[in-house]
């Protein structure tokens, strides 16, 4: 091979080897969760490391869900091999389910309530949970929402519209309930486990 460029793969001991470069690693997303919940204001995780921040991980779609609702500032800085992809604890509070956040959402896009019937305010409430996939508001929340006095009157109107065939209603084992609209075939996503549903 005297000064002759030799083209393809490097053999090493007759195993031919192709190097990729250093990986981006990151964390799972239950431990930035965990670690969240238990830390204080100013603690800085490193989520993600490497030449280039790992997009597709579930952790950085946390991250910036987290980061979305204000529960952490993230940031990157330059080392030896690359990056280091940090969240920083921006202030103490219980880390609410990102599902019920977008419920909340849902719910406060209707507010103030429309003019009209309560079972109609209540429907427009559960076709919105059901239009942006959130969870499907809790009797209290449909209560509040129409000025009704408890949750159980927002209760017996979640029967009436089942009554009727505009909804149906599906309570599992585990998990809130879910709502099918039946003019639209849309339902709500499934959330956390809602008190009193109907």
């Amino acid at each position: 091979m005297n000064g002759v460029a030799q083209r393809g793969p490097i053999i090493v001991d007759e195993v031919p080897t192709i190097s990729i470069g250093p990986l981006s690693m990151a964390i799972e997303a239950g431990a930035l969760e965990a670690w969240c919940a238990a830390a204080q204001a100013g603690d800085v995780l490193v989520y993600a490391h490497g030449p280039v921040l790992p997009r597709t991980a579930a952790v950085v779609t946390l991250a910036r869900e987290y980061a979305d609702a204000g529960l952490v500032t993230l940031s990157s800085q330059r080392v030896a091999k690359g990056f280091e992809w940090n969240a920083v604890r921006s202030r103490v509070r219980a880390v609410r389910d990102i599902s019920d956040r977008r419920a909340e959402d849902a719910l406060a896009a209707l507010s103030p309530p429309e003019e009209g019937s309560v079972d109609d305010i209540i429907l427009r409430a559960l076709k919105r949970a059901a239009n942006f996939n959130a969870p499907c508001p809790s009797n209290a929340d449909l209560a509040r929402l129409a000025r009704l006095d408890t949750p159980v009157a927002a209760s017996d109107v979640i029967k009436r519209l089942k009554k009727r065939g505009a909804i149906t209603v599906l309570v599992p084992a585990m998990g809130g309930r879910v709502v099918t609209i039946a003019a639209t075939g849309k339902r709500t996503a499934q959330g956390s486990t809602q008190r009193g549903s109907a």
